[in-house]
């Protein structure tokens, strides 16, 4: 989906049973897209296309404009979020996740 492109990148650290709030820094105030990967090298998942949430991410993922808010973090929502437009990759973040 994404190509490849050189990118901003950051680190996050999210709360288990909390919200985090995941932004798009080069994307403001756009509809983007965003993909999860567990890992490095595991394969991309859609979690949002045109601001339309994938339904395997619809019950604790929520896309505003430019931004993903994941509710209520698991364990297993570390890894590695991206975000863009068509094929245009513009911000990858880092999640690690404590409290588990």
């Amino acid at each position: 989906m994404f190509g490849c492109f050189a990118v901003a990148a950051s680190n996050e650290t999210a709360f288990v049973s909390h919200p985090i709030q995941l932004s798009c820094e080069v994307a403001t105030n756009k509809i983007t897209d965003w993909m999860y990967q567990p890992s490095e090298d595991s394969r991309r998942q859609r979690i949002s296309v045109n601001g339309t949430t994938s339904s395997d991410f619809v019950d604790r993922y929520v896309t505003t404009g430019s931004s993903l808010i994941i509710n209520e973090v698991k364990a297993s929502d570390a890894g590695i979020y991206t975000c863009g437009r068509g094929s245009q990759l513009y911000h990858k973040v880092q999640l690690s996740v404590n409290g588990m």
